[in-house]
């Protein structure tokens, strides 16, 4: 009876000893930690969005070759952004703002599947071909990349200071 009285204590404390490991680990994150975690969604937000400034940039340059490879180059790089923030640890407090990074890169690719490569086709047609419908449908397109980009940034940025002032840090320019 002595001996049931002792394996039914000493599950009580293994039990008590788990659970309070458990809890233990649970607590906040620190600002630090937090910060961490903001450097490299960022990091990775940046890396996506020089490709889409060089893409931009390119475009000027009325090169189709070079305009459909960077969109080609810059899809390839946001694949590689969502793949290095899925192998991101979890973070406690940053579901939402690892959620709102992916959904921000997951924009540019569709903007570049879609508009960017409608736009490219329609924009570098020939004068004689380039008509005012064109005109008109380029800056539709324009319009309606420059809408969904602003959309997903400042769903982005909201969140990002919401995660900021979670965790008490300042949203700063870091080079």
């Amino acid at each position: 009876m002595k001996n049931k009285i002792k394996i039914f204590a000493s599950i009580i404390l293994l039990t008590s000893i788990a659970i309070s490991c458990n809890f233990s680990n649970n607590k906040k994150p620190s600002s630090s930690e937090a910060l961490k975690f903001n450097d490299a969604l960022v990091k990775e937000q940046k890396m996506v969005q020089t490709e889409f400034d060089i893409l931009e940039e390119i475009v000027e340059e009325y090169n189709t070759d070079a305009s459909l490879a960077q969109i080609e180059n810059a899809i390839k790089l946001a694949h590689i952004a969502l793949s290095n923030i899925d192998e991101l640890d979890d973070f406690q407090g940053g579901e939402e703002y690892r959620q709102a990074t992916i959904d921000f890169i997951n924009n540019y690719i569709e903007l570049a599947k879609n508009e960017y490569t409608e736009f490219i086709e329609k924009y570098y047609l020939p004068d004689e071909l380039f008509t005012d419908e064109i005109l008109d449908r380029c800056l539709e397109i324009l319009m309606d990349i420059d809408e969904k980009y602003n959309a997903s940034f400042d769903k982005l940025t909201e969140i990002q200071e919401e995660f900021a002032k979670l965790y008490h840090f300042d949203l700063e320019v870091r080079k």
